[in-house]
């Protein structure tokens, strides 16, 4: 029906006819392509030593979390205001391992789900984007690997009706 390719994206999301694209280096894209045919950029999220690996919204698609991997890893998830797109505020990050790399984020309901490499897995309630708490934690990793950095939990899948994760 269309194509979109402004930049390299790692990672994307799509919630509604809202695209979010995690480009790496090159930040974040918030696209419309509500007409697929014919995509349109909304708003773009840049900042110092971006390395954007993953995004995803608040489950009223006001908020946007993002994982940095790559590119001098900052270690925590961003939170990001889009409400008033094209303009983006950035709100205060959640730092869960302040010494291990992020990976992913994914939101089910109020709560995000974050894999973080050697320090496991972290559970987050974001009912509250502004006051994000930490609801669980669960180590995974024991050790070992050819990259000790990129070692342990890459992702978490969220999406079981029984509630369960993997």
């Amino acid at each position: 029906a269309g194509h979109y390719n402004p930049t390299y994206f790692h990672d994307t999301y799509v919630r509604n006819d809202t695209l979010v694209g995690a480009a790496l280096g090159g930040g974040v894209y918030i696209t419309s392509v509500a007409d697929k045919a014919a995509p349109v950029q909304l708003g773009r999220i840049t900042y110092t030593s971006s390395g954007t690996h993953n995004a995803w919204t608040s489950i009223d698609g006001r908020y946007i979390f993002t994982t940095d991997e790559v590119s001098h890893p900052q270690k925590n998830m961003k939170v990001w205001d889009i409400s008033a797109l094209p303009t983006v505020t950035q709100r205060p990050a959640v730092t869960f391992s302040p010494t291990r790399i992020i990976h992913n984020v994914h939101g089910r309901g109020y709560f995000v789900y974050v894999a973080h490499y050697q320090a496991g897995i972290y559970v987050a309630d974001v009912h509250n984007p502004l006051a994000t708490t930490t609801v669980g934690t669960y180590g995974t990793y024991r050790g070992g690997g050819t990259s000790a950095s990129y070692a342990g939990c890459w992702g978490v899948y969220p999406y079981y009706p029984s509630g369960r994760f993997i």
